[in-house]
């Protein structure tokens, strides 16, 4: 989908099985073309947990910017939901994840300048893992309410309560 301007966007992702193996994820994309986009996912890392991961590859080159161990679910345990959020204003990129869909944690912001950016999704694994199933259930556009942001202890809470 065709991305011009400044948006906010909310995508709800489900895993019957939560990712168990290197590079099995789901991602939200702002894509310019194969060797210049921003991802926001999550995925086993080989370190032995689950990450939330906002990254960027800019002339072919990937960078990720910023992540967070997701502790609290463990890998190929049931029915993961995980909500991703990308705010976008002029060339800067906010990072999101969600539990609940209602309160969002910042990972980090990204300064890229792309152009003819569209947002799509993307899902992947290492070809010698099993594949597992994932579901992008929704993607929304969102208008935050004025007011909806509270700083706690430097982690940046969004609440949207109309979603």
């Amino acid at each position: 989908q065709q991305a011009a301007g400044d948006w906010d966007i909310v995508a709800k992702i489900y895993y019957p099985t939560a990712p168990s193996a290197t590079y099995q994820q789901m991602a939200l994309l702002v894509w310019q073309d194969a060797d210049n986009y921003i991802k926001l996912d999550t995925e086993y890392s080989w370190m032995g947990g689950i990450m939330a991961q906002f990254g960027y590859e800019s002339g072919g080159s990937f960078t990720g910017a910023s992540s967070a161990s997701l502790s609290n679910i463990s890998p190929g345990s049931p029915d993961f939901t995980i909500y991703y959020r990308i705010k976008k204003t002029g060339n800067t990129y906010e990072g999101y994840y969600s539990f609940d869909g209602v309160e969002f944690t910042k990972l980090g912001t990204i300064q890229l300048e792309l152009a003819n950016t569209q947002i799509g999704l993307f899902a992947t694994k290492n070809s010698n893992n099993a594949t597992i199933d994932t579901y992008c259930q929704y993607i929304k556009v969102l208008s935050p309410v004025p007011g909806d942001e509270d700083d706690q202890n430097g982690v940046v809470i969004l609440k949207y309560s109309n979603i």
